[in-house]
């Protein structure tokens, strides 16, 4: 998701929308600059076979393609060693430890507003390892799609304030089975130029 604002960053600079294409999808996405200025980037469909899961803490649990998603909306505000390992329990408890990757996500809702603090579970090499992310947007349109769904509405423009500090907006329309999302955001080019990887 953050790539896809990234690249349609450079991608728009002289345009007003645009198309790419994203690894693990056919889909031509769509990308645009809104009247904000925020760069706005389409999501790969997700479609709902049946009712969004829940894990076994009753937590929801939203199987986005390449990645699992679960929504934990309590202990936001527990300690960074504490939530890893809650994580990891969480992942294990329900059967994903050889999952391509997971995603626990702590959310806090403040008003009109979300937090989220993502716990990413993934393989590198042959282990597997979990980190905490500092901007997701696979977490952040996982919130837009449990609400949507919740509400059986569509959502425009929801506020979810990562780690960092910065927001992302996710806005999510169900199409019958189906949810088509975009996540938008701010994005600042800060270097265009050759790389010297020797220095």
């Amino acid at each position: 998701g953050n790539a896809v604002l990234c690249l349609g960053a450079l991608k728009l600079e002289n345009n007003k929308e645009g198309k790419i294409q994203v690894s693990g999808s056919k889909q031509l996405l769509k990308i645009f600059v809104d009247n904000n200025g925020y760069i706005n980037g389409q999501m790969p469909d997700f479609k709902l076979i049946g009712k969004l899961k829940q894990a076994k803490e009753g937590f929801p649990l939203i199987p986005l393609k390449g990645i699992t998603q679960i929504l934990v909306f309590k202990n936001y505000n527990k300690n960074e060693l504490w939530l890893k390992n809650d994580a990891q329990k969480i992942i294990k408890r329900n059967g994903l430890e050889k999952s391509l990757a997971v995603v626990v996500d702590y959310i806090e809702r403040d008003n009109d507003f979300f937090k989220i603090k993502p716990y990413v579970y993934f393989k590198k090499g042959l282990r597997y390892e979990i980190v905490r992310e500092t901007s997701c947007g696979s977490a952040t349109t996982a919130v837009g799609i449990f609400l949507s769904n919740l509400t059986n509405k569509s959502i425009k423009y929801q506020k979810v304030i990562q780690p960092s500090g910065d927001s992302l907006y996710v806005s999510v329309k169900k199409i019958g089975n189906r949810f088509e999302s975009y996540l938008s955001g701010k994005v600042k080019i800060l270097y265009q130029g050759p790389f010297d990887l020797n220095n």
